[in-house]
């Protein structure tokens, strides 16, 4: 299986589980959904799957940097191309607790951004020189999936303490192209395009507590630096949540999430660093049995 196959393997599992939980939604009788029961207390749960908004800020940007046989720039894509640092996107969370301390986690999200903008400075993007004073379009998508095994090494009624390794798949998409218009008619004369994509793996340590019978509160950290097949590098990715349960299955929960990435790629179409930061704030829905 290509890497091709395997991201769309990851990506059409997440959307498979996020119609899944739409449509256990759309199809719950009301009065059931805010009916009194018995809550689950942690670790009783086998299924949960978190579906909302997350509003990210990408923070100090995102740079691509090209090899020296490539013109050695590095470009930054908000502040040389213009693109936006703010993006709000849909995103899913789940797990599947196959045995008391063993659980299976997955997440999936991705954003794109475009903007068109005249150069201030510059750009050298592989074989193509982008000249002071042009007007670039630029497209830049990221798709982020995380999966990983986690084993629960502490557990009681209030806390659940895990250790997990796994990969996070990600994927990067950025492209520019730049017009010139002679007379009445605009000619595309360059065009250029950076992708690169593939799994990198991660280890980590998730917290839960039980604060009381409606509250959830947690937290995890997941860091990998090494030199792994076309990438050398470092990725950090760490969150913290706090979740209100509104009956035995269903609650709402709003999260905060940091994730960082600065590594070297050596791939036949695309020799270079990447470096993408940004944070943001989780708001979703959530369900468990």
């Amino acid at each position: 299986m290509n890497p091709e196959q395997i991201r769309n393997m990851f990506t059409s599992i997440a959307k498979l589980l996020s119609r899944l939980a739409i449509s256990i939604f759309l199809f719950t009788p009301v009065s059931p959904l805010f009916a009194d029961s018995a809550q689950l207390q942690l670790g009783e749960e086998r299924f949960k799957l978190d579906i909302g908004a997350f509003i990210i800020d990408v923070g100090t940007g995102a740079t691509l940097t090209f090899s020296e046989a490539d013109g050695g720039q590095s470009i930054d894509f908000e502040d040389d191309l213009g693109l936006s640092s703010s993006k709000s996107v849909f995103r899913i969370d789940g797990y599947w607790r196959f045995a008391p301390r063993h659980r299976l986690n997955i997440a999936y999200y991705a954003f794109n951004r475009a903007a068109e903008t005249t150069l201030e400075n510059n750009i050298v993007w592989e074989d193509e020189v982008f000249p002071i004073g042009a007007t670039v379009d630029t497209e830049v998508g990221w798709e982020l999936v995380p999966v990983s095994y986690a084993y629960s090494f502490y557990m009681t009624r209030k806390w659940e303490v895990s250790g997990s390794v796994g990969v996070h798949w990600i994927s990067l998409d950025a492209r520019i192209a730049s017009e010139v218009t002679a007379g009445d008619t605009s000619l595309n004369i360059r065009r250029e395009e950076s992708s690169t994509s593939g799994p990198l793996p991660m280890l980590g340590i998730h917290v839960d507590y039980q604060v009381n019978s409606q509250w959830l509160v947690g937290g995890k950290i997941q860091y990998f630096s090494a030199d792994y097949e076309e990438y050398d590098g470092s990725i950090f990715d760490a969150g913290l949540y706090a979740e209100y349960l509104v009956n035995r299955n269903w609650g709402v929960g709003i999260g905060y999430n940091y994730f960082y990435i600065d590594v070297d790629v050596d791939e036949d179409d695309w020799d270079g660093n990447l470096r993408y930061e940004y944070s943001g704030i989780q708001v979703y829905g959530s369900y468990r049995f």
